[in-house]
């Protein structure tokens, strides 16, 4: 008898909560394409012993697959794996967007409904 596996991509859009993208028209924010790790991998990257900002710039970089409207110096920034690349005069900027989806990968990796209202 073969073994079943369960496997799926869950994606999910996210339109990052950060000032400057709060000021933009709908049209025009930053939107970020999130591929959700399995539990598995989240909690192999959870449990590594490393400060928080350290933690959120690996999720960015390893589970925003895709992002839009985000430019650094007129040059498009299309994944988290480029976005956390930056060097440039953006990257403070482009710092807190790597937190706020790492953050936010992580947020809703580990509460729950009844937690995220309260």
């Amino acid at each position: 008898m073969a073994e079943k596996t369960i496997s799926a991509n869950l994606r999910t859009t996210w339109i990052p909560d950060l000032p400057f993208n709060k000021k933009m028209p709908e049209g025009d924010k930053v939107s970020v394409v999130i591929e959700w790790p399995s539990i598995e991998e989240f909690d192999l990257a959870a449990s590594r012993n490393e400060g928080s900002a350290a933690m959120f710039h690996r999720l960015a970089r390893e589970y925003c697959v895709e992002i839009a409207n985000y430019t650094i110096n007129g040059v498009p920034v299309k994944s988290g794996k480029e976005l956390v690349a930056i060097r440039s005069k953006g990257a403070a900027e482009a710092r807190s967007l790597s937190i706020n989806i790492g953050s936010y990968i992580f947020e809703q990796s580990v509460l729950t409904g009844d937690e995220e209202k309260n």
